[in-house]
């Protein structure tokens, strides 16, 4: 097994404190150019020693710590199956009364037990005791810590922190999706997939970290960095002290994962180790910082299966991915029972139908394919509604409907606007004969020419005896100019 060198951990630290700042920000910081960055993460990516992805922010993590009893020859069956369910963010093997642990992540607190303490239970388990965590102090924002502050200041991003909120839309749970499994994809591919722009894509993502409903980290191989074990610790202090003692944990360089949790045993430490007697003299310097604190149970975690999505090998190296889904299950008829209110509801009734609020004699916008009336219909259901709801518009008439000289305005089979008038002009046209010049005897007015408005120049005359604008005529009487008024 070989260890990555002083480099690689400086590569990842950086990466850790800002996992989206550019390859030259952080070759900067580490002394590297930004071609060199970049192929020596490549490397470190393909390999599985390090990688990046997403995780719920500080609002929003909340979950269980499950802790199971297997029967005899089924650890390997269940820690499996853990390992696929989607809830699930983290499995470990430990030794003592229990002999795995997992992690679990939900939408809401209601959530946990709903939709996913039926799934591990389904399991064949000899033995399941869950608890609730309620604030996590440090873990999914855990740093190597090599980099000085100098260099850390050179790589960290100024984030603004607005009002956190707890309700997330569906196009940010499509983002947390999508930046779960690598968290430095450009925002030209996250937005081709989510069906956005960049900017949109950037500006979703900069709001939800300002709230404090997405936190972009990057993790490496614990074995490979030093750290082949781990450890875990129930602590229960007094309620005045866990903040404080949370918040000491959290600065810890060795702290994996650390929760309050509603129990007697308040405190929930997971610990990278580099070896077993570390746990002792990790659990001495916490009581001689907090002695109103009593750490009530220990035990080694000898194996790591999955963190935070990323299922991992003995070295732990990642070898694939289990998109993590913190709000499958959340919604009506999720888990094991339906939720409290559609039980009380009953089965919905059918009421009465909703009146339309489209205006009488205005087509729908989705029209049948093939009509070749379609596009004019939209664009006057269009006029329409700028004009306002009172309204009421006549049905266009097919081809075959139109009366004599009524303009054509669908589009032909080659795309392009036929606006020509029917062979038959109509009825109010008064035209002149092919001389120009012609009347009809009886009236002494001008005749009636069905055809020969295509002539130039055009012998159509109205009614006042003008003549018309020869082949752009279409049917239609050319008026004279109104008169203009003198200024003296």
């Amino acid at each position: 097994m070989s260890l990555v060198t002083e480099k690689d951990l400086e590569l990842v630290d950086a990466v850790q404190i800002n996992p989206r700042a550019s390859w030259g920000t952080v070759g900067n910081a580490i002394g590297l150019s930004a071609v060199s960055a970049r192929r020596r993460w490549a490397r470190l990516a393909a390999s599985g020693t390090a990688w990046t992805g997403s995780t719920l922010g500080p609002e929003l993590f909340r979950g269980g710590f499950l802790e199971i009893i297997c029967r005899p020859g089924t650890v390997g069956g269940v820690a499996a199956a853990l390992c696929e369910l989607p809830q699930v963010i983290t499995v470990g093997r430990s030794i003592g009364d229990f002999d795995l642990y997992a992690i679990t992540v939900a939408a809401t607190d209601v959530a946990v037990d709903r939709a996913l303490l039926a799934e591990v239970a389904a399991l064949g388990v000899d033995r399941l005791r869950a608890q609730m965590y309620t604030r996590v102090h440090g873990g999914p924002d855990w740093r190597l810590s090599v980099l000085n502050r100098a260099q850390s200041l050179l790589v960290r991003q100024d984030s603004r922190r607005l009002a956190q909120e707890a309700t997330v839309p569906e196009e940010g749970r499509r983002l947390f999706a999508a930046l779960f499994g690598d968290a430095r994809r450009s925002y030209v591919e996250l937005a081709d997939e989510l069906g956005s722009s960049p900017q949109v894509v950037r500006r979703r993502l900069a709001l939800m970290q300002a709230r404090g409903q997405i936190n972009l980290r990057a993790d490496i191989a614990r074995p490979l960095a030093g750290y082949p074990l781990a450890g875990l610790l129930w602590i229960a202090a007094p309620d005045d002290v866990v903040g404080d003692a949370g918040r000491w944990l959290a600065g810890r360089a060795e702290n994996r994962f650390c929760a309050e949790v509603l129990a007697a045993a308040n405190l929930v430490v997971v610990l990278d180790l580099r070896l077993p007697e570390h746990l002792a003299e990790f659990v001495a310097r916490f009581s001689a910082e907090f002695p109103a604190a009593q750490v009530v149970d220990r035990r080694a975690v000898v194996t790591l299966l999955k963190v935070h999505g990323r299922i991992l090998d003995d070295q732990g190296r990642s070898v694939r991915t289990v998109a993590v889904d913190p709000w499958r299950g959340f919604g009506a008829g999720a888990g094991s029972d339906a939720p409290k209110a559609a039980i009380l509801a009953g089965p919905a009734r059918p009421g009465p139908a909703r009146p339309s609020r489209q205006p009488a004699g205005v087509f729908p916008r989705h029209d049948e394919p093939g009509d070749p009336l379609a596009a004019h219909r939209r664009r006057r259901h269009r006029r329409a509604r700028r004009r306002g709801a009172g309204f009421a518009l006549r049905p266009v008439r097919a081809r075959a409907e139109r009366r004599p000289g009524q303009l054509r305005s669908s589009r032909g089979a080659d795309g392009r606007v036929d606006a020509r008038p029917t062979p038959q002009r109509n009825a109010q046209h008064w035209v002149g004969d092919a001389s120009g010049g012609g009347s009809d005897p009886a009236t002494n007015t001008p005749s009636l020419v069905q055809a020969g408005c295509r002539q130039a120049p055009c012998p159509a005359l109205d009614a006042r005896g003008v003549r018309g604008r020869g082949p752009v005529c279409q049917g239609r009487p050319r008026l004279p100019a109104p008169a203009r008024s003198s200024r003296h």
